[in-house]
């Protein structure tokens, strides 16, 4: 047994990386001089390297030896995951491969807990005072101590049964796969699988089989001329009737109405989601406006003609003959059920803060993933450019973005949610003010009280108006003393900002704020 001062190990660094899928498997390699310790926060994947490999689910952590080439792939939809470079120190050096477990999958428990270490390890990773090395060093010892803790070993562990099962499930989804089978399969009782796999995954078993087969179908569908009967089987639905009333009832439409849609020149009406057809280059028969909010201007859709989806009578859609109406599952405010007699309703699942999926997913409901990947990579170049601009500009400095309405004063969170908050303190790296972690923890947005405002002492901060009465009435607020006793109000570093292009999500949208922030702040 190692002794405590064998158990030392010391931070290098942190870097935090996406893989997105598409038609091409994406994927990330690294060959390092020291360890890395590997978290995956989001999504799923494949963990490779020369000796094995593992799939990866939300919570694996891996640590990898140094010296050794690995290599993580993407399976559906986007892998997210935190990799912190560390190294023994001296007095540990020698007894630190049997401290460790190396080179087998670990299951982080509780995962809030292991979400908030490597997240607070991020937050400073590039701050240079002693505290916060000391910080990140503490951090990392207790992200260890927890993993030595567990001691939860590939292949020990009722997770890492899960995680084998999917692999199965994953090369055998046109099998005609049961419960039973499947908890046979991974040496289980049929309730303990059951109960486990959905803990692991958020879904019944058959339930992420079906997903896994539809999400086949419609790149068959999409992407080749197949016959019904053909796709049907290879997804392991041997009745082709039966396959497609699973495939309407998963996706909306029938699987032929959903190949004509993935062809050129398809009419589409996608309320509030324009932003990913315009970035996918299509354009949408009508575009959707809001009598409070207006319509997407930054979008460049002027000679489209609007519908305004609360006030205006459904059947004037009718009049622009669209093939389908693109939803999202949160759309259901609108009430637009009036529609479906109109057109074939596609809803697919938010992923609204995380607008690259969402991007993909309406990419392959027209054939354009390829375009989807080519647009999410320019979107990465501009925000590494911007990031680098700002670090020498601001750095140190600390940002807000508040929304102010009739009602008051909104504050937008952190890098993890809302409009705003991925795109500042996320993709460029700003640094938040002390009330945006504080009031926004897990929240998209908090409400100010007029105490509240007045301890906003952030060096930047961004405004956007609700409407054009919210603007009128939040005048008042502007006037106030506490609003004009904030450091930036003194010293002239608040900046209004488009309303619909700063409260959305998508590509073009981030795109704009990007720019935006650079026009503000890349001159400071």
């Amino acid at each position: 047994m190692p002794r405590v001062d064998e158990l030392m190990y010391g931070y290098k660094h942190i870097v935090q990386e996406i893989i997105e899928a598409g038609q091409v498997k994406q994927q990330i390699k690294w060959c390092v001089q020291e360890y890395s310790l590997l978290i995956v926060t989001a999504g799923a994947g494949q963990l490779l390297w020369n000796e094995g490999q593992y799939e990866l689910t939300q919570g694996s952590c891996f640590i990898a030896k140094p010296d050794h080439e690995y290599e993580i792939e993407s399976r559906l939809g986007t892998v997210e995951i935190y990799r912190i470079i560390f190294a023994p120190l001296p007095s540990s050096a020698a007894t630190y491969t049997d401290a460790l477990p190396c080179d087998v999958l670990l299951s982080c428990h509780p995962f809030s807990r292991c979400l908030e270490l490597v997240e607070g390890i991020f937050r400073i990773k590039d701050a240079q005072d002693m505290m916060s090395e000391m910080r990140r060093h503490i951090l990392l010892q207790e992200f260890l101590m927890m993993l030595i803790a567990q001691g939860v070993v590939a292949g020990t562990d009722w997770h890492q049964h899960i995680r084998q099962s999917l692999r199965y499930i994953q090369e055998h989804y046109n099998l005609p796969l049961t419960v039973d089978d499947l908890a046979d399969h991974a040496n289980m009782e049929r309730w303990r699988y059951a109960r486990m796999f959905k803990q692991v995954t958020g879904k019944t078993p058959l339930d992420y089989i079906s997903q896994l087969r539809m999400s086949r179908a419609k790149q068959l569908l999409s992407g080749t001329e197949d016959r019904m009967f053909d796709i049907a089987s290879h997804v392991g639905l041997s009745n082709e009737y039966y396959f497609s009333k699973k495939f309407k009832k998963s996706v909306g439409v029938s699987p032929g109405q959903y190949r004509r849609q993935c062809r050129d020149h398809v009419r589409v009406f996608s309320p509030f989601m324009e932003d990913y057809l315009v970035a996918l280059g299509i354009v949408p028969v009508v575009q959707s406006c809001h009598a409070g909010w207006g319509k997407q201007d930054y979008l460049g859709l002027n000679h489209i003609p609007e519908l305004d989806i609360e006030g205006d009578d459904p059947d004037r859609l009718s009049v622009y003959k669209p093939d389908v109406i693109l939803l999202e599952s949160a759309s259901f405010r609108w009430k637009l059920n009036e529609y479906q007699q109109i057109a074939p309703h596609i809803t697919l699942s938010s992923h609204s803060e995380n607008w690259r999926q969402m991007l993909v997913s309406v990419a392959e409901m027209f054939g354009k993933t390829s375009v989807a990947e080519e647009m999410i990579a320019q979107y990465e170049h501009q925000a590494a450019a911007a990031r680098s601009t700002l670090e020498r500009r601001v750095q140190g400095q600390t940002v807000a973005m508040l929304r102010l309405s009739s009602c008051g004063f909104t504050l937008y969170g952190g890098e993890k949610h809302g409009y705003t908050g991925p795109v500042l303190y996320g993709d460029l790296a700003l640094e938040p003010h002390s009330l945006v972690r504080r009031l926004t923890k897990g929240a998209r947005k908090a409400e100010l009280t007029a105490e509240q405002l007045g301890l906003l002492d952030a060096d930047h901060i961004f405004i956007t108006f609700d409407n054009e009465d919210g603007q009128k009435m939040g005048l008042k607020y502007l006037s106030s003393p506490v609003w004009n006793s904030l450091r930036a109000v003194q010293n002239k570093r608040v900046y209004e900002v488009d309303f619909l292009s700063w409260m959305n999500y998508g590509l073009l949208s981030n795109r704009k704020k990007i720019n935006d922030v650079l026009h503000f702040l890349g001159s400071v």
